[in-house]
């Protein structure tokens, strides 16, 4: 049987410091949960490499990739993951993932609340650029998102957090 196409969909694009672009979002295809990806791309837009992020846990359903930073010649990518197909069920997952500038995946680093948010079910960070950035004096990253504390989809609540750049 022949594999179905699989199509990419943009999430996100930034230009950086040297001038190329750095492109997020995911492949899909009819037959298959999506899966996270990221392009960087020349000056020119010619694509230098392209990376499929694997899921961290092989339970997991799915996962997107929806921002992109780069710093310190390295290209950090926010991947929000899916644990299961169905919404009711789904907890959504956050990881940092720190690719070279030549795209060697070189760490992934689970995203945590602090404990004095209370207990969190699940988590994720809108599209806007806004929320996945670096802090002004670059040492670290600023993430604000939204996240639930049980599986009911009526306790929506805010965070902001900041995580050392690594």
């Amino acid at each position: 049987m022949l594999a179905s196409a699989e199509t990419f969909s943009e999430y996100s694009r930034t230009k950086t410091n040297n001038g190329s672009i750095c492109r997020v979002g995911i492949f899909k295809s009819d037959t298959d949960p999506q899966k996270a990806v990221v392009i960087k791309a020349n000056k020119k837009s010619r694509i230098t490499w392209k990376r499929v992020i694997q899921l961290h846990d092989k339970t997991y359903y799915q996962n997107r990739a929806t921002h992109c930073i780069e710093a310190g010649g390295n290209y950090y990518i926010l991947e929000q993951a899916d644990t299961q197909s169905t919404k009711n069920t789904n907890q959504t997952i956050l990881y940092i993932v720190k690719f070279t500038k030549r795209g060697i995946q070189k760490k992934v680093q689970p995203v945590y609340l602090p404990e004095s948010l209370g207990k969190v079910w699940s988590l994720w960070v809108e599209l806007d650029k806004d929320n996945f950035r670096l802090s002004d004096d670059r040492s670290h990253f600023i993430l604000n998102g939204k996240f639930l504390t049980s599986s009911d989809a009526s306790e929506i609540k805010a965070f902001s957090t900041d995580i050392k750049l690594f």
